[in-house]
């Protein structure tokens, strides 16, 4: 995937989530394909959605990303707090736009996102 756009937020601000919960459908037309090359699939442009899950409990403390805006890779799309009370402190927070991976920033503070595919026939047309 080379970028892609929250479809539908799928929790509010300030509202709580907890592992493995759902917090919104992503679209891209930039899926790369499972073949070791660098291009997009670029099947007629063929959007396909994902499920983005989290992996840790805690609030939503922002949503950065609105909903159809489109994003690379990488970019973070919200700020999530362990703490309720810590939400409105970071209401208006902004995380760096870069690669967090071997700049020092403690694996802890690194927020891990997981997606699936919401249509399964997406899997088939060659992208895992």
């Amino acid at each position: 995937m080379v970028s892609g756009r929250v479809k539908t937020w799928l929790k509010e601000e300030g509202e709580y989530i907890g592992t493995h919960e759902l917090v919104a459908e992503i679209e891209t037309e930039s899926l790369m394909p499972d073949d070791g090359s660098v291009e997009p699939t670029g099947q007629g442009n063929k959007t396909t959605v994902m499920l983005l899950e989290v992996v840790d409990d805690g609030y939503v403390a922002r949503r950065i990303a609105a909903e159809g805006e489109e994003l690379q890779v990488g970019a973070p799309i919200a700020v999530l707090c362990e703490d309720e009370e810590a939400v409105e402190g970071l209401a208006d927070h902004v995380p760096p736009y870069s690669d967090l991976e071997g700049q020092g920033v403690p694996v802890g503070a690194q927020a891990i996102w997981q997606a699936y595919f919401k249509n399964p026939e997406d899997k088939a047309q060659g992208c895992d």
